[in-house]
């Protein structure tokens, strides 16, 4: 592969990542059909990610940047932020905003929370569906899959990936809360929080426990999660879910 086409598969998936940057007024074209939009990008990211899943992840690992501490530490500060992080930054914002009684700050907790669960379920699921191998098992052979063996079985959960689902669902949920409570904040956070998911999304191939297509599947599932809880025609509650038309 040529390394023309490894870049521009590069930008397709970042072009995947700034589509949840496309948040302007409730009433225009783009926030109307934005979750279309991403699912296109998305899908199209990750089916060209998939031709070169091998090649990209032999670049991560190349030992002048396994070995090197500097990227080596960055990496494994992205990827506990990806996990643990995202959960535990939800979870401190809900509780704040209620101890302190600060609706904004409750808002962004309350949607951020709710941009996990889903995302989490449906990555869950897809995971078990697909029972994809992980790189780790084999770095040359990125297309064993196992349909509907993933459920129970660690080394079968590559595609999608948690860890990308989990950042890109906190950072959209979050990016457009800001843009629409406290703009100024959201011009300044929303770039930082699409950065920060990105580097969780390649610190998970770096540490090869998952393929490029699997990092891309699992940002669109998280960034069609954080749209969905942002919408305004849609109220999310423990009853399910209501649409306004």
């Amino acid at each position: 592969m040529t390394r023309k086409k490894v870049y521009g598969i590069l930008i397709a998936f970042f072009l995947a990542v700034s589509s949840g940057q496309a948040q302007t007024t409730d009433s225009s074209f783009v926030m109307r059909h934005r979750s279309a939009t991403i699912g296109a990008i998305g899908m199209i990211s990750t089916l060209a990610l998939f031709s070169a899943d091998e090649s990209l992840l032999r670049r991560l690992r190349t030992p002048s940047l396994q070995h090197n501490v500097t990227v080596h530490n960055t990496a494994d500060f992205f990827n506990a932020l990806g996990g643990p992080g995202a959960v535990v930054a939800s979870a401190t914002l809900l509780g704040t905003g209620l101890l302190s009684h600060n609706v904004t700050v409750t808002q962004l907790g309350v949607r951020s929370s709710q941009a996990l669960i889903i995302g989490s379920t449906t990555t869950a699921i897809l995971k078990g569906a697909f029972g994809r191998q992980r790189p780790f098992i084999d770095e040359h052979a990125p297309h064993v899959f196992a349909f509907g063996r993933g459920f129970g079985t660690p080394g079968r959960t590559s595609m999608p990936s948690g860890h990308a689902t989990s950042a890109f669902a906190v950072a959209t949920a979050l990016s457009h809360e800001l843009r629409v409570l406290a703009p100024p904040a959201g011009r300044v956070a929303t770039p930082m929080l699409y950065s920060a998911a990105t580097l969780v999304a390649i610190s998970r191939v770096y540490g090869a426990h998952h393929w490029p297509s699997d990092v891309a599947a699992g940002a669109m599932i998280g960034m069609l999660s954080g749209t969905l809880v942002t919408r305004r025609d849609v109220d999310i509650g423990a009853t399910g879910v209501r649409w306004r038309f």
